[in-house]
């Protein structure tokens, strides 16, 4: 038998989506996994931050782990956190972290490496009118900033360009700082003694520029145990290839 199909019209719905991901009200949580995969009791550590807080790193520090990243408020501001191995969160050390790296503009950490003697390496970006500028950081046991590194416990990374961020941190074998990151259309790569101060005896005063195949963004670096760099970027235009270049220790 036949089948008539009646015709009928339909009302439009618009929809809303229950949550807005460009503006996440949730504060960043760090679960917790058992070596065989299953959660731990508890399950997850909630972070501090305020709403729309982000972690962007994350590392084992021998006596529970450290987080980083930046707030949630319009100015966004720097946040490095502290967390205990059974989940809490260390709030004095985050509140003088947060006061360490306090600066005009936007901060956000993106890279983060234990120090040595309790002390942690940070570094990321500042964004302020004059462009998206390279620091790096270090922060003593209780989160103040570390003196005897740099100014006041910080390394502006100037000759990264005004379009460049840290992305990547290690300790070399000698205890000097290998940094990597993006600048501008290409990457860079700096070595820091252990006061901070750019190592002379690396590329052009402690700092190289590494052009690409092709202009682009890098977005992530990885640094090898003798101090090599790789870097994957994402080349500029619509359908463009990835990009994946490689430097020498030196």
């Amino acid at each position: 038998p036949s089948t008539r199909w009646r015709r009928r019209s339909v009302p439009a719905v618009r929809y809303r989506p229950a949550v807005r991901y460009d503006r996440p009200q949730t504060r960043p949580a760090a679960p917790r996994l058992r070596e065989e995969g299953r959660p731990a009791s508890g399950g997850s550590a909630r972070l501090a931050g305020g709403p729309g807080a982000h972690v962007a790193a994350l590392v084992a520090t021998g006596d529970g782990f450290a987080a980083g990243g930046w707030t949630g408020e319009a100015g966004a501001e720097a946040l490095v956190l502290r967390v205990s191995p059974d989940g809490v969160p260390d709030a004095d050390f985050a509140t003088r972290a947060r006061a360490a790296l306090r600066v005009p503009g936007a901060a956000r950490v993106l890279a983060l490496v234990p120090g040595g003697a309790g002390r942690l390496v940070v570094a990321g970006a500042i964004r302020d009118g004059a462009g998206e500028r390279a620091f790096v950081a270090r922060l003593l046991p209780d989160g103040r900033g570390d003196p005897s590194f740099g100014s006041g416990g910080r390394v502006p990374l100037v000759r990264a360009g005004d379009a460049a961020a840290v992305l990547a941190l290690a300790p070399d074998p000698q205890g000097r700082i290998v940094v990597a990151g993006r600048s501008g259309d290409g990457a860079f790569v700096a070595r820091l003694g252990r006061d901070g101060a750019p190592d002379a005896g690396f590329a052009e005063d402690g700092i190289a520029r590494v052009p690409l195949a092709r202009p682009g963004r890098v977005v992530a670096a990885a640094i090898d145990a003798d101090g090599g760099v790789a870097f994957v970027a994402r080349a500029n235009g619509v359908d463009a290839p990835a990009l994946v270049a490689r430097t020498r220790p030196d």
